[in-house]
């Protein structure tokens, strides 16, 4: 009896223990310096249109909220791949989802002025809507139109 008190108060011990032992988002990693998520590139997959977020706005602001609070890392994300002295403010344009995937990707955009070839950058923030969490980052120039 006493032994299954001891290794019951063990359990209970390690389960408060991890539970305040939370895995770190994805955005936290990059403030660490870890840029493995962030691709050059675009997202390839097939995406319809959302206005104002449609039946995913909820989902949406939520993760509009962690990467605006997180705004200081989006010039060190492109600036894994391209210059970044000359862009203004990222601002969030649209959210597409890709249903097959089941992925919500947000599309960031900063402008670069004078510039011969490019209207700027971009940034696409990948959701997993089933982890409910974002998974990877794609960058890239935009060219002028």
């Amino acid at each position: 009896m006493k032994r299954q008190l001891i290794l019951l108060s063990a359990l209970i011990i390690v389960a408060i223990a991890t539970t305040g032992c939370s895995r770190k988002t994805l955005l936290q990693k990059i403030d660490e310096g870890d840029l493995s998520s962030v691709y050059q590139g675009r997202y390839t997959g097939t995406t319809r249109f959302l206005r104002d977020g449609a039946e995913y706005k909820e989902t949406v602001d939520m993760i509009r909220r962690e990467i605006e609070a997180h705004e200081d890392l989006l010039m060190v994300m492109t600036g894994k791949y391209f210059p970044v002295d000359r862009l203004r403010t990222y601002k969030f344009k649209f959210a597409m989802v890709d249903e097959t995937q089941g992925e919500l990707i947000l599309r960031y955009f900063a402008r670069l002025p004078d510039h011969p070839v490019f209207a700027g950058c971009q940034l696409q923030f990948v959701y997993d809507l089933d982890a409910k969490q974002l998974t990877k980052i794609f960058t890239s120039e935009v060219p002028l139109e």
